[in-house]
């Protein structure tokens, strides 16, 4: 993980530790899934076309048929390169954790939505 990314997850750990939730959460899920997506695309250009190839779909199973996740040290490259356009939408998409930080962090006012008091079956669609 990139020396920022771990600063951000360290200063997270520790405002959790002293209480209360924080939106650093945000700034780290973005930060880190965005490292991902530049790594990956450097190991796919290191690879070539052997970025496409060497991995098995088995050899990613547990016994009883989930996937097997890992951490980024312990991927394949190749798993990496596919599974790193899912880290951004894991946990919320890096859109919505944009707006987190936006109204949370900066302060900034949140979008206009004019079916905030309706219910979910009565809004247009």
């Amino acid at each position: 993980m990139a020396a920022p990314v771990r600063l951000l997850d360290m200063r997270l750990r520790g405002l959790e530790e002293v209480g209360g939730a924080t939106p650093l959460g945000s700034l780290v899920k973005i930060a880190a899934s965005e490292h991902v997506q530049r790594l990956s695309g450097v190991l796919a250009s290191l690879l070539g076309p052997a970025a496409q190839v060497g991995i098995e779909y088995r050899s990613a199973l547990l016994e009883e048929g989930s996937m097997r996740e890992g951490t980024l040290s312990t991927m394949p490259p190749q798993r990496l390169i596919v599974r790193c356009r899912a880290m951004s939408i894991e946990g919320g998409t890096n859109e919505i954790q944009r707006n987190i930080v936006a109204e949370r962090v900066l302060g900034l006012p949140g979008d206009i939505r004019v079916d905030r008091e309706r219910p979910w079956n009565e809004v247009p669609r």
